[in-house]
């Protein structure tokens, strides 16, 4: 096995704003490269918080804060065939959450997408990309619910698109 570089990067974030509220934040970075030109990379950062912005004057024993957490991973995979000539797979996962005391519009989003992308030279003057891609994108909304009453409501609560991006080039 060849050897080659490995890079760490890790940060822990506390954020405390009168107007917006507390947040605490994990970021993550890993890099690994082999003399052969393969290099994978993986990232993503993981938070929770709450943001006071809720007005609550129509419930007043509610408490106003709204609690936030969710996350990001991406991995990406490149390989160097030869000069100018390359291979890249990325794969991507979002998720967060905006929740309360009293249900106003809890919101779960969910997104997943992969992209594969192979570059080499056309001729000597031009370079020709193409590649594939996928994204699937779900969420989900509570609405807002005073007992006995719906005062807000989505139609649909929930879905998820799918999209399957064509073959591009250029």
């Amino acid at each position: 096995m060849e050897s080659g570089l490995t890079v760490m990067r890790v940060s822990i974030p506390y954020f405390r704003r009168p107007t917006i509220g507390d947040r605490v934040e994990a970021v993550f970075a890993w890099t690994g490269r082999r003399a052969n030109a393969t290099c994978l990379r993986w990232q993503g950062d993981a938070y929770s918080g709450e943001s006071g912005f809720l007005n609550t004057a129509l419930i007043p024993s509610a408490g106003d804060d709204e609690r936030l957490q969710g996350g990001n991973m991406l991995t990406r995979w490149t390989h160097t065939l030869e000069e100018d000539n390359d291979v890249a797979l990325q794969l991507y996962y979002d998720r967060a959450d905006r929740l309360n005391d009293i249900g106003f519009l809890d919101q779960e989003f969910n997104t997943y997408d992969l992209d594969f992308r192979h570059h080499f030279p056309l001729n000597a003057s031009h370079n020709f990309i193409w590649g594939l891609g996928f994204r699937s994108v779900s969420d989900k909304i509570t609405p807002l619910a005073v007992p006995s009453t719906t005062v807000i409501s989505f139609d649909p609560a929930e879905r998820t698109l799918r999209h399957l991006q064509h073959v591009r080039a250029g």
